[in-house]
């Protein structure tokens, strides 16, 4: 298996959600008027959790970019996709 830097997740809010949009867009949080509402309803939760829209977790460091690595099988299939937060 090969592992490879794919690109930089960008971080402005503290916490990063990885999921389908599609589905966040039909939950309880669709309203993009209230992005400050949307934030701290996701703040009030304990993290790191998973729900049908995707996983939510906080970095505790904070807004920045971070690199974001998948390992693929022989056949170039990934299997694994990692965003590393504590890195240098």
């Amino acid at each position: 298996m090969t592992r490879e830097l794919v690109g930089y997740c960008g971080v402005d809010s503290g916490l990063i959600w990885i999921g389908d949009p599609c589905v966040l867009k039909r939950s309880e949080f669709a309203d993009p008027k209230d992005w400050d509402g949307f934030c701290n309803s996701l703040r009030d939760m304990e993290l790191p959790t998973e729900n049908n829209s995707g996983v939510l977790t906080d970095n505790r460091i904070g807004d920045g970019e971070y690199p974001v690595y998948v390992t693929k099988d022989k056949d170039g299939r990934v299997k694994k996709m990692e965003i590393v937060f504590n890195w240098s």
